[in-house]
């Protein structure tokens, strides 16, 4: 095995001698208070008292272990979050940046739930500089980009809560554009104005059947929300030979059935193409916009959830449920008004939260360079 060069001016040593690894604590006969009770998932709830008040990196004992926290205010942990005490000879946000980097999942020292051990940590091996001015650089410039991140992030968390509102008001009444005050809106169900659809799955047996021109859709590509491209395809023959039907674009789609979140979920399908038995298709006639059927039916997620059939609602939707979910509208022209409303506000939150991936590609980039010394900034 070849043997890592180290950059010169840096140092291989272990976790333990930057950092001294301490358990948690029960925090349940603590009363409330202000400082936080952090566990593997965040905060918990918030005591009166604190069982450290400096820098720390917290690291997951038991469960989720491979996402560390780094806190600068006093704070409790839990006994499944270790805490740390950091040696004065390294920078604590550069500390908390190289024990980000560490690939924890592989000292997974259990079968079942995850779990570490201090020992563990303490003899894990990682590379730093010497010099207490370069792990600052470094922890200047890559806390520069978790700034960043955050802002991005509470930008669209904003947005998304503006959406939420305005979805509240526009699509029940509530809030009317100057033109359209006092228009009457209608009550109908969908079945009475829309075609309603659900795909199939040719055979998977069948080679003939796949890998063809025509885009099939699974129901996890609903999250895709605007649908360009989908990664199934199957052949004429797979079309003739299958309850999948060839779907126009424009439709709006919504999750019958599927893993977690999926059942309920809208999308519209802004290219033809045909979809697995998990999705119906809802094709509204033309006095109907499909964009604000879209964000009726998205608002109204958890509702549809919960008209599922089976026991506590945990099946499945079906055409004649979907058929029967009734629907407010007005008129065309302000139905179209309040869906470009809406649009343009998922327009901005798709233009931010692309803003965050590429932000958290750089980042990574970054880390990798600058934590392994093939980028220097000590001069």
């Amino acid at each position: 095995m070849t043997k890592v060069k180290i950059p010169d001016g840096w140092q291989e040593t272990k976790l333990g001698k930057l950092l001294t690894i301490r358990n948690g604590k029960d925090h349940k006969d603590l009363k409330d208070g202000k400082y936080p009770v952090l566990g593997t998932g965040g905060v918990i709830r918030y005591v009166n008292s604190y069982l450290y008040d400096q820098p720390s990196i917290l690291i997951g004992r038991k469960g989720t272990i491979d996402k560390p926290q780094f806190i600068t205010s006093p704070f409790w942990t839990v006994d499944t979050l270790f805490y740390s005490e950091i040696s004065p000879d390294v920078v604590p946000f550069f500390l908390f940046l190289v024990v980000q980097s560490v690939k924890w999942q592989q000292y997974n020292q259990a079968t079942g739930v995850p779990s570490l051990t201090g020992t563990i940590i303490n003899n894990v091996k990682v590379c730093i500089p010497s010099s207490k001015n370069e792990q600052k650089k470094i922890a200047e410039i890559l806390g520069t980009c978790d700034r960043t991140l955050e802002l991005t992030e509470k930008l669209i968390t904003a947005k998304r809560k503006l959406k939420q509102g305005l979805m509240q008001k526009l699509l029940t009444g509530k809030l009317r554009f100057p033109e359209f005050e006092g228009q009457k809106w209608i009550r109908k169900k969908i079945g009475s104005f829309a075609d309603v659809t659900a795909g199939g799955t040719p055979s998977t047996t069948e080679k003939s059947y796949w890998d063809g021109n025509i885009r099939w859709m699974n129901s996890g590509e609903l999250n895709l929300k605007r649908v360009y491209e989908v990664s199934g395809r199957i052949t004429q023959e797979g079309l003739k030979n299958s309850s999948t039907k060839l779907i126009p674009a424009n439709c709006v789609l919504i999750g019958l059935a599927g893993q977690g979140k999926t059942r309920g979920t809208v999308a519209v399908n802004l290219v033809e193409l045909c979809t697995n038995q998990s999705i119906a298709a809802i094709l509204p006639n033309k006095k109907f916009s499909y964009w604000f059927l879209y964000h009726n039916l998205e608002y109204r997620y958890e509702e549809l959830r919960s008209l599922s059939t089976g026991e506590g609602g945990r099946g499945g939707l079906n055409l004649g449920i979907i058929k029967r979910v009734e629907i407010d509208f007005p008129s065309l022209s302000e139905q179209e008004k309040i869906a470009s409303c809406l649009n343009k506000l998922d327009d901005e939150i798709d233009i931010l939260a692309k803003k965050k991936e590429l932000l958290m590609k750089q980042k990574k980039g970054l880390m990798q360079k600058l934590l392994t010394g093939k980028i220097r900034v000590n001069k």
